[in-house]
């Protein structure tokens, strides 16, 4: 079965995360939690050369670097999240991450970013799935031979590219969150089937 947690709200850096990790791990709760402590830390260190100064002044007046009003979470947030769980992320292009758009099929997961929009491309049982929490008929298959040509369709439209390396958890059937869970059979190039308004369909059909 395949975990995924559809789009609510602007909690779109939480459902990456989560279907990444094939599980409601994280909530927008926890996610503010790191957000706040992240906040705090950058704080303290801008406070290290006094309060009164120009620079302190101006960061103070400014809003959280790490989540917006909206509830649009930052990289470092996201980065914190996957150290709970033992994962490190790494930009494409970066030093120990240089040829992965050229080459993404030795990797297991991406998280992408366009502006405030964040979804996951995550290899399960040898496939690839577009988990992006916006797609109205839910998960949908992209293939080996496609998916370096996505990748740079994705780069080339503007979109940062990471990559997740470590250990990913097994799915999770007990953290089903907001999450639906779906068959792998039913997951094909153009989606699942499932419509965002039919989570609790498709939950009382799993049940």
């Amino acid at each position: 079965m395949l975990y995924f947690e559809p789009q609510q709200s602007a909690c779109c850096a939480v459902h990456a995360v989560n279907n990444m990790l094939q599980g409601a791990y994280f909530s927008e709760v926890e996610f503010s939690k790191i957000a706040l402590d992240l906040d705090r830390a950058e704080r303290e260190l801008m406070a290290a050369n006094g309060v009164d100064t120009a620079e302190f002044v101006r960061f103070a007046a400014q809003e959280s670097h790490n989540v917006n009003l909206d509830g649009n979470f930052s990289i470092e947030v996201i980065r914190k999240a996957l150290e709970v769980m033992g994962l490190r992320i790494l930009a494409a292009g970066a030093e120990d991450a240089r040829n992965v758009i050229e080459e993404p099929s030795r990797e297991q997961c991406f998280i992408c970013n366009l502006k405030e929009h964040w979804f996951t491309l995550r290899r399960i049982n040898g496939s690839w799935y577009n988990l992006n929490s916006l797609q109205e008929d839910g998960p949908s298959v992209v293939s080996q031979f496609y998916l370096a040509a996505f990748l740079g369709q994705l780069r080339g439209e503007g979109y940062s590219i990471f990559v997740v390396r470590g250990e990913l958890p097994r799915a999770n059937k007990a953290l089903d969150g907001r999450g639906v869970w779906i068959p792998f059979s039913q997951v094909t190039p153009s989606g699942s089937g499932l419509r965002l308004g039919n989570k609790n369909k498709q939950n009382n059909n799993n049940n």
